[in-house]
């Protein structure tokens, strides 16, 4: 496919200028704060960093829905598209060669035609991976932060001496 890099650059820019773009690099700005600085972190700011990933975990839950839409909308389309071609590809194909030697001359055909659509289907599916993969591991940061959370609290209870 040889427009399929142009492409990934092109939803890319599009998911990085869009909100949820916007949004996932301030949690992976969040993330590594907190790689580098876990274990010095006060119990109150923990727990404003465990808002702040929760909300937007919360506000990007209405992303993947919308990556899988992008998806379907494509293969969709690739589906119509071999549909709607097939007798037009398969009298060309005659018109050129006289005849059609088989289903997957026409195939190959309506594969050309269909090759950006194919690019974005691809992509936008290993998108939609991609980000639930990453919220995902905003649960498991969260997850850390509340444990981290019910140690420091364990500490504070403990008697000094």
């Amino acid at each position: 496919m040889k427009n399929y890099e142009k492409i990934r650059g092109e939803v890319e820019e599009e998911i990085e200028k869009s909100e949820w773009g916007k949004t996932m690099k301030k949690v992976s700005e969040i993330i590594n704060f907190l790689w580098m600085n876990f274990e010095n972190i006060e119990w109150w700011g923990l727990s404003r960093l465990q808002i702040k990933l929760s909300w937007y975990k919360f506000y990007l839950a209405d992303f993947v829905p919308r990556l899988h839409e992008q998806w379907e909308y494509y293969s969709s389309m690739i589906k119509s598209i071999k549909a709607s071609s097939w007798e037009i590809v398969s009298k060309e194909i005659t018109a050129k060669k006289g005849r059609v030697s088989n289903k997957e001359q026409i195939e190959n055909e309506i594969f050309i035609i269909n090759e950006d659509n194919l690019a974005r289907s691809l992509i936008y599916s290993s998108m939609h991976y991609k980000y639930k993969i990453k919220i995902s591991a905003i649960n498991d940061v969260i997850t850390s932060i509340t444990q981290r959370l019910a140690e420091l609290k364990r500490q504070m209870s403990q008697p000094q001496g």
